[in-house]
């Protein structure tokens, strides 16, 4: 396996898991920062330790643990992380991104569509949407850096 084919699971994911009747259909709208987190510690895990996430099983116990909030928003990107794969995390938010991004970095893009007020998240390589509205008629509003101590 490689970190192309690590990447390429999340790619039209959220668009497939709408149709799904399993947990992660219960994030509806508000699975792209889920899905962008999971492909983060997805990326982690298999470059540090060699082993892959289960999404369903990181949902679970990110509602256990309650950073998954009732409505299904995001309460703690770092510790989400931190629980999916046992390290420290830090986010910063920077409206451009460094010219060199270090290997310890891993960056979410945060798109904006003024007309509907929409938001969503994406990573650089792809998009857990097909066709996302927001990011065909909208802008990258900012970047979440989230980063772990080396």
């Amino acid at each position: 396996m490689t970190i192309k084919e690590v990447r390429k699971k999340y790619i039209g994911l959220q668009t497939d898991c709408k149709t799904y009747k399993n947990e992660l259909s219960q994030l509806g709208n508000y699975a792209c920062l889920f899905y962008c987190l999971c492909s983060i510690a997805d990326e982690y895990n298999f470059t540090h330790q060699g082993k892959p996430i289960d999404l369903i099983e990181s949902f679970i116990k990110c509602k256990k643990k309650k950073l998954i909030g009732d409505e299904c928003y995001i309460l703690d990107g770092c510790k989400i992380l931190e629980l999916l794969t046992g390290v420290k995390w830090t986010r910063n938010i920077v409206l451009t991104l460094p010219y060199h991004i270090p290997e310890s970095m891993y960056t979410v893009e945060k798109w904006f569509r003024e007309e509907t007020g929409y938001t969503h998240f994406k990573r650089r390589w792809g998009d857990t949407l097909v066709n996302s509205q927001t990011v065909k008629y909208g802008y990258i509003k900012e970047y979440y850096c989230y980063s772990y101590a080396a």
